[in-house]
């Protein structure tokens, strides 16, 4: 999971847009669930790290899957 979340702030929009929809499903799915998918979007020690693109990536993405 840690892959897909490094390509949530990907250049290339098709990319970034696939991942978040997998992503979101993968929330909405009973064998992987919303707080798997939330603890990698919050995961301790990676937000200091990570641009500021990727930061957005996982607050849209976060938002999504409360949203559902």
């Amino acid at each position: 999971m840690n892959e897909l979340m490094a390509r949530l702030g990907d250049n290339n929009t098709r990319i970034r847009e696939r991942t978040e929809g997998m992503l979101v499903y993968m929330a909405s799915n009973r064998l992987v669930g919303a707080s798997a998918v939330i603890q990698s979007i919050v995961k301790k020690g990676a937000v200091g790290d990570m641009l500021p693109r990727h930061a957005v990536g996982r607050f849209n993405l976060l938002t999504k899957v409360l949203q559902k």
